[in-house]
């Protein structure tokens, strides 16, 4: 079985090619860091995209709970229209648990 030296000139490596030296290291450690920068920009990036989405959920939600607490009023509100405003309303609404509170494991 031919010795690590034999390996190496088989395979045209040697040590020196092996061992990694510290400007090379700084330059892989610098790359590796400008990549986390990027996904962590990306990241927060998707995040804000989040908010931004949820706070717009939010308004959409509120808006039909006004709404229909609105038509609830009127003595003379269409029914079919209440209707509507109810099932829009429960489109938007997260699923409630059994206290009024939304329920964790709805969706799954």
């Amino acid at each position: 079985m031919p010795g690590k030296a034999a390996r190496a000139a088989a395979t045209g490596t040697d040590r020196a090619a092996v061992v990694p030296t510290v400007p090379g290291i700084r330059s892989a450690l610098v790359e590796e860091l400008q990549r986390l920068d990027q996904e962590a920009a990306e990241i927060e990036m998707l995040v804000q995209q989040t908010r931004i989405e949820a706070e717009r959920h939010e308004e959409r939600r509120v808006k039909g709970e006004e709404r229909v607490t609105t038509l609830e009023r009127e003595p003379d509100a269409d029914p079919a229209e209440l209707r509507e405003a109810r099932v829009q309303l429960l489109t938007v609404s997260p699923p409630r648990g059994p206290h009024g509170r939304p329920d964790p494991g709805a969706g799954r």
